[in-house]
């Protein structure tokens, strides 16, 4: 089983229920007000940030296809 979790509403919801551990973010010239604001509410409840170049740049594999929305 992964405990890998995609997309911002679900990242969201496990950050502000302090349940991640690792937030990854994909570095984008505009960022999304949204993806914002949860890498800051993660932040100030310690969970860890990484903004990464692109997908590829992730420790682990992830599936083709996902639906990751940037989070």
């Amino acid at each position: 089983m992964s405990n890998l979790v995609y997309g911002i509403h679900a990242i969201d919801s496990l950050v502000n229920a302090n349940q991640a551990k690792e937030v990854f973010i994909l570095k984008k010239e505009k960022a999304n007000p949204k993806v914002t604001k949860i890498a800051e509410n993660a932040i100030a409840s310690d969970v860890g940030v990484n903004y990464i170049e692109s997908i590829k740049d992730l420790p682990f594999r992830i599936k083709k296809g996902i639906t990751h929305q940037g989070i």
